[in-house]
């Protein structure tokens, strides 16, 4: 679907091993901060560089208007956005990609 370095689609595994890890240890039911701070322990613990609430400008015709917050970004390659829903709906894939466009990552 997307061209990725081949860096960046093993990243990209690494974290999602990493999120099942977590979500196998502490299991359903808990607020996103919860996962967010468990996430960023198992990144830690496997030497994943990684930001939590990094924060994404938002400019318009090159004016900052305000920002986003990516629940966590990993070494500047990867949003990692948490959802503690059933279902990801449109708004959820939206926000995502807005900041992807944002930020200018794949």
């Amino acid at each position: 679907m997307f061209d990725l370095k081949p860096e960046t689609e093993d990243l990209a595994r690494r974290v999602i091993g990493a999120a099942i890890e977590v979500h196998r240890t502490l299991g359903p039911g808990f607020l996103e901060k919860v996962y967010q701070r468990a996430l960023s322990v198992e990144l830690e613990h496997q030497g994943i560089a990684h930001r939590i609430e990094s924060s994404i400008k938002i400019l318009y015709r090159g004016v900052d208007i305000g920002e986003g917050r990516a629940d966590i970004l990993v070494m500047d390659q990867l949003i990692v956005e948490l959802k503690t829903v059933d279902a990801i709906s449109d708004i959820h894939r939206a926000q995502v990609i807005s900041y992807l466009k944002a930020t200018k990552l794949r």
